[in-house]
């Protein structure tokens, strides 16, 4: 990664990187094509910002980005993988802190920590990635997608849930597991979460809002 060629931050006050994801490989090809750019925060495209845990696995799979290798975790290339499928967020531009900020440039990396409630809330959208579908995680999904969407959102969802308790053994043995995924052990979700003008939830293909 200390190779890599960043594209140099700069702007009238803050900057950061954002991400898109190129489609010439095709969605089923294992190269994910990405390129990145600088822009002034004030300024900045409507973006997703991407709330994750980072994963235990070592670096494993490469990207092409600005037509160079760069080498990812298993966790942001499953990301990358699935939001390239995705009809309405292939397009769009995502900033995700293990690409968009170099990760070996002290300075840069203090610098970009103290401007992340800017990142979060300026973001059209932040997206919480749970990492990969597990065996029971769809059914999960699928269940909380489908409540009253009055309390199928991030704050409330989890207490309605469990006092109401709307579910069979299936479902409510496939939410726990949702529940104790490695994501909500983060202390620094709560400040993503509630910086987010909207927030939308991924494990695998499946999604609510």
């Amino acid at each position: 990664m200390s190779s890599f060629p960043y594209p140099e931050l700069n702007g009238p006050k803050d900057s950061i990187r954002l991400l898109r994801i190129l489609h010439e490989a095709g969605s089923s090809s294992p190269l994910i094509i990405c390129k990145i750019y600088s822009v002034p925060l004030v300024r900045c495209p409507p973006y997703v910002a991407v709330s994750y845990a980072w994963g235990t696995s070592m670096l494993a799979k490469d990207i092409l980005l600005n037509e160079t290798p760069f080498p990812i975790r298993e966790n942001v290339w499953s990301l990358l993988n699935e939001m390239r499928q995705h009809e309405k967020l292939k397009w769009r531009f995502f900033w995700i802190d293990a690409i968009c900020i170099n990760q070996m440039d002290r300075k840069e990396r203090n610098h970009q920590v103290r401007i992340m409630r800017e990142v979060y809330a300026t973001a059209a959208n932040v997206l919480v990635w749970l990492g990969s579908a597990t065996a029971h995680s769809d059914l999960a999904m699928d269940y909380v997608a489908k409540q009253d969407r009055k309390v199928a959102v991030i704050n409330k969802a989890a207490d309605y849930l469990l006092r109401h308790q709307r579910w069979n053994d299936l479902e409510g043995k496939a939410f726990l597991g949702l529940c104790h995924n490695r994501y909500w052990t983060r202390v620094w979700i709560v400040q993503e979460l509630m910086l987010g003008k909207r927030i939308m939830v991924f494990c695998g293909s499946k999604s609510f809002k």
